[in-house]
């Protein structure tokens, strides 16, 4: 639904590229390793297509968030224990939403007024 959302007028080809520089290369590398129903990690290699595709992250509304990177992983579990742990990692709105969830705090010099993304497509 995202990529046909974003993208509607994109040709349905699929070719493997290793970097990212458009939304329609997006679709398309897309494509080509959903139909062969395998993953791959790509980076975007261009900064404005790169904030394009988070706006239109952002405006989906079946997008999830989830916590990632090892030290935010890690204080999770340890919460589980009811160890204090104040992170020192960027975070931001988001995150730092989720990780109160857990009873764990961020350093308030590490604070950022917007995350950090990783975009998973399934």
């Amino acid at each position: 639904k995202f990529l046909n959302g974003i993208s509607p007028e994109a040709p349905e080809g699929e070719e493997d590229l290793s970097t990212i520089n458009s939304i329609n290369e997006l679709k398309s590398t897309f494509n080509y390793f959903f139909k062969r129903q395998t993953a791959a990690e790509r980076s975007v290699g261009d900064q404005s297509v790169w904030e394009e595709i988070v706006r239109l992250i952002e405006d989906f509304s079946e997008k999830s968030y989830f916590i990632g990177g090892n030290a935010a992983l890690i204080a999770r579990t340890m919460s589980k224990n009811n160890v204090q742990i104040k992170l020192v990692i960027p975070s931001g709105p988001e995150l730092v939403s989720q990780l109160e969830e857990h009873g764990l705090n961020v350093m308030e010099s590490c604070l950022r007024s917007r995350d950090e993304f990783h975009v998973i497509l399934e």
